[in-house]
């Protein structure tokens, strides 16, 4: 039987929400290559920017090419 290689995503971004604050977990080739906490006031702004951090880091090589 023939094994199959792992093969992670290039890039993957997952937002997690601690309840007052929002972490943002970046990834390239399957290894965490950044990373941020933002606070959470509950007015939304904090979640708009994680999900504008992940747009930016999901579709930035595709930008610069």
């Amino acid at each position: 039987m023939k094994k199959r290689k792992f093969n992670p995503p290039e890039r993957e971004c997952y937002i997690e929400d601690e309840g007052d604050e929002f972490q943002v977990l970046l990834f390239e080739n399957g290894v965490q290559v950044g990373g941020c906490m933002l606070p959470d006031d509950g007015s939304g702004a904090a979640f708009e920017l994680a999900d504008q951090l992940r747009q930016d880091w999901l579709s930035f090589y595709d930008r610069a090419k």
